[in-house]
């Protein structure tokens, strides 16, 4: 190769050497960028996410799905909605022992709690929560789906011949049933009430579900109550049979201020012995048994109202749903809360004005 040819091809080669450095350059500093702009994406998105995570837990729903809109290009306002629904049905679902839903099983017309004792599925498909009950009465399957609130089906099946203690379940859920109605009836005068007894054997043992709510509302007036109970007895084959549960007394009225809430949770632990003689005294122990313990939760809830400010509003609707104890027996207490109300007042119109 001549000289002028070696010039050349070396010339060449420095050049392609220059642009290649070059091109080399732009490249390392294209990837520098493309790091420092993905950095600070990255940093962007957290605190996006960080800010999301905030108003989540204080609840910020608004602000959270705006962040949730600057994140991705989903329709974020439909899946939220959806979502939601999912989670307040299982809400639903998981506070059915607290908070009473009842249903009528559409092949005997029997109005029953829904209650986790007698709950066989739960089930979430195609954005929606069913779960099945057995009907106390007649064991149909109703299934019911949380996210709409309704029985969207029953399944017919025959009644097991179970027994609790000997005696067949069916029978002694319905006696002791036949026995307390009498008494739930006088509840609540001009009002609503509705339980439910729910029989379970078990291996060793029976377990009897009451559930019990009384309503009565006064639109004249502005009030109105709720009571509410769930009591749960195990009797083992020795005939002792323990019971524990909660009865749940609420009432709301209008005031001056706005509504007010007054509520008072009472838990039920205790244990007896029973006689098992024949079916009528086994259930008629048992009705007495429930009877008496809303006798006593009335009065302690009559006794506890005495420390409540304007305890006479309270009393009131009160009196008013709950009618277990005489109104002989109820007599002095309200004497002596009048009395006090009474000294109350005396005292606050002798206080001097404060300015």
């Amino acid at each position: 190769m001549s000289g002028e040819a070696e010039r050349i091809v070396s010339d060449a080669k420095n050049k392609a050497d220059s642009i290649l450095e070059v091109a080399k350059k732009e490249a390392e500093n294209i990837v520098l960028r493309a790091k420092e702009v993905a950095g600070e994406v990255r940093r962007e998105r957290e605190k996006t996410v960080r800010r999301i995570v905030r108003n989540l837990l204080i609840n910020n729903v608004d602000e959270v799905l705006k962040g949730l809109i600057s994140l991705t290009d989903l329709d974020v306002q439909q899946i939220f909605v959806e979502t939601e629904k999912i989670v307040n049905a299982y809400k639903g679902h998981d506070s059915i022992d607290k908070l009473p839903v009842i249903i009528r099983c559409s092949k005997c017309s029997t109005e029953f709690f829904l209650d986790s004792e007698i709950e066989e599925e739960l089930v979430e498909t195609e954005r929606q929560v069913f779960g099945s009950f057995a009907c106390p009465n007649c064991n149909a399957l109703s299934k019911y789906e949380f996210t709409q609130g309704k029985v969207v089906g029953t399944m017919e099946r025959g009644l097991p011949e179970n027994k609790c203690l000997g005696f067949k379940s069916s029978d002694l859920r319905k006696r002791v049933e036949e026995l307390l109605t009498p008494l739930f009836n006088e509840v609540v005068k001009f009002g609503e009430t509705r339980h439910s007894i729910m029989a379970i054997p078990l291996v060793d043992k029976c377990r009897i579900i009451l559930r019990h709510i009384a309503k009565k509302k006064s639109d004249e007036e502005k009030w109105e109550t709720e009571w509410n109970s769930r009591l749960k007895a195990e009797i083992n084959t020795a005939n002792v049979c323990n019971i524990k549960g909660e009865i749940n007394f609420q009432s709301k009225r209008e005031s001056a201020i706005g509504p007010i809430t007054y509520g008072l949770p009472l838990r039920i632990e205790k244990s007896h012995v029973l006689s098992r003689e024949d079916l009528d005294t086994f259930a008629g122990s048992l009705a007495n048994i429930f009877s008496e313990i809303n006798k006593e939760a009335t009065l302690n809830v009559l006794s506890l109202l005495e420390q409540a400010p304007l305890v006479l509003e309270w009393m009131r609707p009160l009196k008013r749903v709950m009618a277990f104890a005489p109104s002989e027996e109820m007599a002095p207490l309200v004497s002596e809360l009048e009395e006090k109300i009474k000294e109350r007042k005396e005292k606050k119109e002798k206080e001097p004005l404060r300015i």
